[in-house]
This record gives C-alpha cells, structure tokens and sequence, in this order.
C-alpha cells in the first residue's frame, strides 16, 4: 500500500495498550498534544505530520513527535478504511515497543 491510499480512511480505533500508555503518560501537556493530534486525525480523516513506514513492521507505521521524551505512535491501516493506533512509545523504548506493537497488530488481525 502506497502512502497516498494511507492517508484517508473513515474510521479509528485505538487499542487498549495505547490507552493505557497515553493515560499512563506523567507529563499532561505531551498527553494533550497527542491526545490533540489523535482528534484532529479523527476530524480530517486524513493521517498528516510527520510519519513513516517501520521497516520490517508488516504495514506498521509511526508517528513521530519532537516534544516531550521524542513519543512515537504506532499506527497501521486495516482494511483499507480504518486506521488502527497500536502503541505508543518514548524514543528511548521504541525498539522494545516496535516489537510489542507488531504482537498486538498480528493479535488484532487473526481476532479479525
């Protein structure tokens, strides 16, 4: 799938692992930019900023913030209408959560 037919889609969902990491967050002005950003993406219905494809991730992609600890957000798009929020990270934990997002995607995926 080519970032253009990426960039649309007409539902999200967030999974309960991100959930509980953004709640989990102790710095409430990053916890409200990113909650921000994850409304305005439900707005548009269009994925905008900085992301990019994980290499490796089987269709995982992330978001990527400069503010705060350097957070990324996992994302992937299923069915070629909803964008799935996988997982979120700081920079420094994004090797180990790059692998526990690819779990909960596959885990998602065969629920599905």
């Amino acid at each position: 799938m080519d970032n253009n037919n990426l960039t649309t889609f007409t539902d999200i969902i967030t999974t309960r692992e991100f959930e509980k990491w953004l709640s989990g967050l102790r710095d409430d002005s990053s916890r409200q930019r990113i909650t921000l950003k994850i409304e305005q993406i439900k707005y548009t219905k269009m994925i905008t900023g900085d992301w990019k494809r994980i290499e490796g991730g089987q269709a995982l992609y992330e978001f990527r913030y400069t503010f705060g600890e350097g957070y990324r957000i996992y994302f992937s798009r299923e069915r070629d209408k909803i964008l799935l929020i996988v997982a979120g990270s700081s920079k420094k934990n994004q090797r180990r959560t790059i692998r526990k997002a690819i779990s909960i995607l596959e885990s998602w995926r065969r629920k599905r």
